[in-house]
């Protein structure tokens, strides 16, 4: 039975972009790392080819100009725009939010901030700020003011992790339980969701399918 208490198509939207971009900035960040010793060790261009699969171009002539790039350039996938767009959208439903949860996406926007310009942001200190946003999840169960806020925020993390395993690593076959987690968060928020089914060896068709989830459960005429 889908949960009762009414949040507006506005509020409901932002609860799940930031679930989605929690998610991808926690993805994203560490697969940055694990390219970052790739640079390093094996392959110069292991940092492009992962950003590529999110459509951006990143130009770099090390690894330390590559986790400079990945966390500041000018492009859509950087780790400051995402999380400034996970601030934004916490920002919008600040009141259902604990000051813990809040203050979580917040510090972490304003540490990656604060070392844009003097370039000084190194690997270690990227990993410590992926631990807050798993600190994050770790608190979302206990500390959100409602439950059905909280039920939307896991369905955008849900909808974002199924999203970045076709992206990144063209997987199919593996997405049966993300997807079982998918339609178990949407059938508790809408009592008219479709079920989420993944085909295999049809990425295409599971991108559209996956990209219209989310009108299943917000619905803007209310």
């Amino acid at each position: 039975m889908a949960i009762s208490l009414y949040l507006s198509p506005r509020m409901a939207d932002a609860l799940v972009w930031l679930g989605r971009y929690q998610q991808r900035l926690e993805t994203l960040g560490k697969e940055t790392l694990v390219q970052f010793d790739a640079i390093i060790d094996r392959n110069p261009d292991a940092g492009k080819v992962l950003f590529a699969k999110l459509g951006s171009q990143l130009d770099y002539a090390c690894a330390t100009q590559f986790l400079h790039e990945a966390c500041y350039g000018q492009h859509g996938a950087s780790l400051l725009m995402l999380s400034a767009q996970a601030r934004e959208n916490a920002i919008t439903i600040r009141d259902l939010l604990s000051d813990s949860l809040f203050g979580s996406v917040n510090s972490v926007y304003h540490a990656l901030k604060a070392q844009e310009n003097n370039a000084s942001l190194d690997a270690y200190q990227l990993a410590q700020l992926l631990t807050e946003i798993e600190y994050f999840w770790g608190r979302l169960s206990t500390r959100l003011v409602k439950s059905r806020s909280a039920q939307f925020i896991l369905f955008g993390q849900s909808l974002e992790m199924i999203d970045l395993k076709m992206r990144l690593y063209g997987e199919v076959d593996t997405l049966l339980e993300d997807a079982h987690q998918l339609n178990l968060y949407g059938s508790q928020l809408s009592e008219n969701w479709q079920t989420f089914e993944p085909i295999h060896h049809n990425q295409y068709q599971n991108m559209n399918s996956l990209q219209a989830c989310a009108s299943n459960i917000i619905h803007y005429d209310l």
